[in-house]
């Protein structure tokens, strides 16, 4: 995390924001029927995308609306950019598309439980 800059005035509002904007977004609550299959088709070795990873499988295109949100948010986590923490990200980011497959629904319309 970062520290609180030396300019900070008391009625500044310190809290988190998150650095991804949703209007960026088709943020369609939904999970599409194509989504969900090429999620069940790309399977976890390729969601990791790591060292099975196949690039041109065609599911990639079918999620794109997906995975643009979850990139860009892995690209805002500050922190040192170690292969640890990379492989770390991609997990979750397959993660996360697993449990859109399971749960029918984009993590746009998650719950703060789920």
């Amino acid at each position: 995390m970062s520290a609180v800059p030396a300019t900070v005035s008391a009625g500044d509002d310190l809290r988190w924001r998150s650095p991804v904007d949703p209007g960026r977004y088709d943020v369609t609550p939904v999970l599409r029927v194509a989504e969900k299959d090429a999620i069940t088709e790309l399977g976890v070795d390729n969601l990791r995308r790591l060292a099975r990873h196949d690039p041109d499988a065609r599911g990639w295109t079918k999620i794109r609306r997906l995975l643009l949100a979850l990139d860009d948010a892995t690209a805002a986590v500050q922190a040192p950019r170690t292969p640890h923490r990379r492989r770390a990200m991609l997990d979750a980011t397959a993660v996360v598309l697993l449990h859109c497959a399971q749960t029918g629904t984009s993590f746009w319309s998650w719950t703060d439980e789920q």
